[in-house]
Parts: structure tokens; sequence; C-alpha cells
């Protein structure tokens, strides 16, 4: 069902592979986002001084690592990327509301 929201191909999500450092910065990334809900939790009612330290330690752990496997993919995305690229640093001309774009609303 959620493919058919997104209008995503079922097959070809299915076929997705991700490189070891792809799948090291995922879960890196659900580390930390779990240890964050673990403190939330935690936080509702009073823990002990133990799973207080478990859960902290925890969060601080995931975060290095997501730095550092975060930090890889993005170094070597960016040394991969030609040079056409990168930003020219030419301004998009604004053409105001009549144009259309963000403010354009259906029906109106």
């Amino acid at each position: 069902a959620i493919f058919d929201v997104c209008a995503v191909d079922g097959r070809a999500a299915a076929k997705l592979r991700l490189s070891p450092l792809q799948a090291a910065a995922v879960a890196s990334v659900g580390g930390v986002a779990f240890s964050g809900l673990a403190g939330y939790v935690l936080s509702q009612r009073r823990p002990s001084k133990r799973a207080a330290h478990a859960t902290v330690y925890s969060l601080l752990f995931f975060n290095f690592l997501c730095y550092i496997f975060v930090g890889r993919l993005v170094w070597v995305a960016r040394r991969k990327a030609p040079d056409g690229s990168a930003a020219s640093g030419q301004p998009v001309k604004d053409e105001g509301l009549e144009a259309g774009g963000v403010f354009d609303v259906p029906g109106a």
C-alpha cells in the first residue's frame, strides 16, 4: 500500500542494493534513532542510574559511528561528483507569484 501511495515500483525497490558503507550508515542512523527513543521512554519514568547511563552511552556511541559513516559517504560522494554537478553560482531568475511554482494552488 505504501508503494501505491508513493508511486514507487515495488519490484525496483525490492532489487535495491546497498554498499557496505551505505548499510553501515543506515544502521548507525537507526541506532541513533532507537537510542534516542529509549532515552525518551526512560525519561517518562524514574529509571535506575545504570539504565540511564547505558542509554546515554549508547546514544554517544551511535552518534560517533554516524559521524564516521555518514561523513565518509559525503566525502566519497563529493570526490566522485563530476565537475559540472557543482552549483554554478548563477542566481535563479525570480519571476514573482504570477509565474506559478511554490505558490501555485490547483483550482485557484
